[in-house]
């Protein structure tokens, strides 16, 4: 897909209430338990959440953490226009229709969840990134949870070993290969590494997606399989979705 047709694609799924950014509600939930931990251990006065969708993981962090100001940032306005609606009676969080390759700023922390690989480009990414280190302030945090290639095609080899096809990457996402770590070193450096998809997408996609296999029924992302692998510990590398905490040089 090209920009546009991204950019249309968010704006149609704004109404989608729980499922709006993604269907699987429960990978979202690990995504958020892993920003409160990092957002609680730095404590910044103030936050950017680029690509923030319908708001709701911004809204959820602004009432946690009512000392520090959040913005939130989108380029599909009817998401911004939902995440207003959302966040209505809350003061320390504002949303904006900006697209994060135009975007300027200075905080103390930026966000990314699933943003930059709904980005057309490996050069719009990397201008991305560009615009990621300008918006903060010396020393500032940012936390990226991003899809990688790599534990994407280990995911899909543990399915090829139940008998299960692979999963395609969807046409609108640009998968982070491993090298665009060395790309990111002039601007941040790396302060945590962590899969925190693997032993979910293990128990998910691979477990669960063969027993619904075997049975004949479609998985469903509000399963209890779903609900119990959230809990469970962050191990290997056979999910495609990381956090990487860095700051900024």
């Amino acid at each position: 897909m090209n920009a546009d047709e991204i950019k249309k694609y968010w704006g149609e799924r704004a109404g989608r209430g729980l499922q709006a950014t993604t269907n699987d509600v429960y990978m979202k939930a690990i995504e958020y338990s892993v920003l409160k931990h990092r957002i609680d251990i730095y404590r910044p006065p103030d936050i950017i959440d680029i690509g923030c969708g319908d708001g709701k993981t911004t809204i959820e962090l602004a009432r946690n953490f009512q000392g520090i100001n959040f913005v939130g940032i989108d380029n599909a306005l009817p998401m911004i226009e939902q995440a207003k609606l959302n966040a209505k009676g809350l003061q320390n969080v504002n949303f904006m229709g900006v697209d994060v390759l135009n975007f300027t700023g200075d905080f103390g922390m930026a966000i990314t969840v699933r943003c930059i690989i709904n980005l057309a480009s490996w050069e719009d990414q990397l201008t991305a990134f560009g615009r990621i280190h300008n918006s903060l302030r010396q020393g500032g945090i940012y936390l990226m949870i991003e899809n990688f290639t790599s534990g994407h095609k280990a995911m899909n080899y543990a399915r090829k070993l139940c008998g299960l096809k692979e999963i395609p990457i969807r046409n609108h996402n640009i998968f982070l290969p491993e090298a665009m770590k060395g790309s990111m070193h002039e601007l941040f450096e790396l302060v945590k590494d962590i899969n925190i998809s693997s032993a979910y997408y293990m128990a998910t996609r691979c477990v669960y997606a063969k027993v619904c296999a075997d049975e004949g029924i479609e998985p469903d992302y509000l399963s209890p399989y779903h609900r119990y692998a959230a809990r469970l510990p962050f191990a290997g590398d056979y999910g495609p979705i990381r956090l990487l905490v860095w700051r900024k040089k």
